[in-house]
C-alpha cells in the first residue's frame, strides 16, 4: 500500500480571457464605419440613372436652344426682306416721282445737274473766209463749248464779258487754217486749234471739256 504512487493532480483550468472593452469598442466602431460604406456605395450606385434623366433633360434643352436659335435667324430674315423691301420702295419713289414731273425732268437736263455736263452756246450763224485753197470759201458755222455743269453760269458769263476776243479768236483760226484741216470729216484738227485759243482767253483747262461744231458749211465765194 505504500506503494501506490499518489493520484496525479488535476491541473487547474485556466480562466478564459475576456476581450477588453477597448477591443470591443473598436470593433463597434469598424462594423459602423463598413456599414457606412455599403449604403454610400448602394447610393453610388444609383448615380447613372439620374445621369441618364439629367442628360436627357439637357438634350431636351439643347433641342429647345436649337428651335429658339432657328425662330431667331427666320424673325432676322423677315426683318432684312423687309428692310430690302423698304429700300427697293424708297429707289423706286424717286423714279416714280421723275417719272410723273417729266417736263421737270428735261429742264434739269437743259439746265444740267452739279456732277452732269452742259453746253453753252459760244457762235452762231458765225461766217469766216479762207482761201488757202485757191479759192475762197465763205465756211458758215455755229460752234458750243461742253462744260461741267458746275462751271456753266461763269462760262457763260465770260462768253458775255469777251464775246469779241472769243470771235476773232475762233475767225483767225478759220482764216489760216489749211485745206486738209478744214475739210476733214471729223474737223479734229480745227476742234484741237479752237479749243487751245479759248483756253488762252478763258485760262481753266478743267472748265472745257470739248468743242462741238454742229454746223459747218463751205460756200463759194468766188
Amino acid at each position: 500500500m505504500a506503494d501506490q504512487a499518489p493520484p496525479p493532480q488535476e491541473t487547474p483550468a485556466k480562466p478564459k480571457k475576456k476581450l477588453p472593452l477597448t477591443l470591443i469598442i473598436v470593433l463597434g466602431v469598424a462594423l459602423a464605419e463598413a456599414g457606412a460604406f455599403f449604403a454610400v456605395f448602394q447610393y453610388i450606385g444609383r448615380g447613372p440613372a439620374t445621369a441618364a434623366g439629367a442628360s436627357s433633360q439637357s438634350e431636351g434643352e439643347s433641342a429647345e436652344g436649337e428651335v429658339a436659335s432657328e425662330a431667331v435667324a427666320e424673325t432676322k430674315e423677315e426683318k432684312g426682306g423687309e428692310a430690302k423691301a423698304e429700300e427697293g420702295r424708297g429707289e423706286a419713289q424717286p423714279a416714280a416721282a421723275a417719272k410723273e414731273g417729266e417736263p421737270g425732268v428735261k429742264d434739269g437736263a437743259a439746265k444740267g445737274s452739279v456732277t452732269g455736263l452742259a453746253e453753252v452756246l459760244v457762235v452762231k450763224n458765225f461766217r469766216v473766209p479762207n482761201n488757202k485753197s485757191g479759192r475762197l470759201f465763205i465756211y458758215d458755222m455755229d460752234l458750243s463749248i461742253v462744260v461741267t455743269a458746275s462751271g456753266k453760269e461763269r462760262l457763260e458769263k465770260t462768253v458775255k464779258e469777251r464775246n469779241a476776243e472769243i470771235a476773232d479768236t475762233i475767225a483767225q483760226i478759220i482764216r489760216r487754217a489749211s485745206e486738209k484741216t478744214l475739210a476733214e470729216d471729223d474737223l479734229q484738227a480745227l476742234r484741237y486749234q479752237i479749243k487751245e485759243g479759248l483756253l488762252e482767253i478763258i485760262q481753266d483747262e478743267k472748265l472745257v471739256q470739248r468743242i462741238l461744231i454742229p454746223r459747218f458749211v463751205p460756200i463759194r465765194a468766188d
